[in-house]
């Protein structure tokens, strides 16, 4: 924090060399322009003492964007905390928007109950630019996620990370969850476990991507691997335009699938499904709710049931590829 603290108003650097970092409150990252940089992942380790911590606290106030911040190349160990004393390697804190951060190439272990690896969740408006790379995050806990994208954040990419939610109940969360409204977003390149709520959650954003992943599905009952979903709680609007892509699903309840959680909010819509491998899952592919959902193109191995949508779903057809929804309904 005194490192921080010392910097100038220019561009700053904190090194942190080899060794183990003791925690036991928020660094708090309280000025722009600013690159944190351990000496590897396996080298640099900052350990959580107490619990309720935000290891790296990006403070940001109404009015003020909080810009250009880089967390690199180091690991956060998150000693056990207890609901409801949530705690989280990286988040911030205040209701401020937040413009071009990086997280990459980083180790975050966090353990027991309310634990967040990278928690965003509150704004006043809308932050810009937000990339998660090549990160390695393993939660144990219920009320847990991985990556929590909850305020409304324009321009994503969520690429290369290993995600693993560890804990196999329905009070363990997502994995990797795009929430809030956010829009122009990529969940790309990850490698994603996923044993509480579905795997990656969309829900709600719209006009982005969910290419080239590798999930790994929860088998509880609503739940599955990749979910486009509309809840009131998550967001004001409803996921649309959304491309599910080229991923590689292992089991799961559901497979992929469509969702609006509450009747108050609207459906999802423009949804395109292609090219997905569904391995072992209860469904294969589940429309519980949707509006011009195109589904094609897609290889389903050992799966229960392969297609399945609820009357009320309405679906486009493409201009070339097999109708699936009459070949397995």
């Amino acid at each position: 924090q005194n490192a921080i603290n010392s910097l100038g108003a220019n561009w700053g650097l904190v090194k942190l060399t080899d060794g183990e970092y003791n925690l036991g409150g928020n660094i708090d990252i309280n000025r722009d322009n600013l690159q944190i940089v351990g000496s590897g992942d396996d080298n640099t380790t900052i350990n959580i003492l107490s619990p309720k911590v935000f290891a790296f606290n990006l403070v940001t106030i109404p009015g003020e964007p909080r810009r250009n911040i880089r967390i690199a190349d180091l690991c956060i160990n998150g000693m056990p905390n207890s609901y409801p004393y949530a705690g989280a390697a990286i988040a911030a804190g205040g209701a401020g928007v937040l413009e071009n951060l990086t997280i990459e190439n980083s180790k975050i272990i966090m353990s027991n109950d309310a634990n967040f690896g990278i928690r965003f969740k509150y704004s006043s408006g809308r932050s810009n630019n937000l990339r998660i790379l090549n990160n390695r995050i393993k939660i144990n806990g219920l009320f847990s996620y991985g990556i929590f994208i909850s305020q409304p954040f324009d321009n994503i990419q969520i690429e290369g990370n290993s995600v693993e939610i560890s804990t196999n109940s329905s009070n363990a969360y997502n994995a990797i969850a795009v929430y809030g409204d956010c829009t122009n977003f990529h969940v790309n390149h990850n490698n994603v476990i996923g044993r509480g709520h579905g795997s990656i959650a969309i829900s709600p954003a719209s006009n982005g991507e969910v290419r080239d992943n590798i999930v790994y599905a929860s088998n509880l009952a609503e739940e599955g691997g990749i979910e486009i979903e509309a809840k009131s709680g998550h967001g004001y609007g409803t996921s649309h335009d959304v491309i599910v892509a080229n991923n590689i699903v292992y089991d799961g309840n559901f497979g992929i699938y469509t969702h609006r959680r509450d009747t108050n909010v609207s459906i999802p819509y423009n949804i395109i499904i292609r090219g997905n491998v569904l391995n072992g899952s209860k469904t294969g592919i589940y429309l519980y709710a949707g509006k011009d959902i195109m589904v094609y193109n897609n290889l389903y191995n050992n799966c229960a049931i392969n297609f399945k949508k609820e009357p009320g779903v309405t679906l486009k057809e493409p201009s070339s590829a097999k109708r699936e929804w009459e070949l397995y309904e």
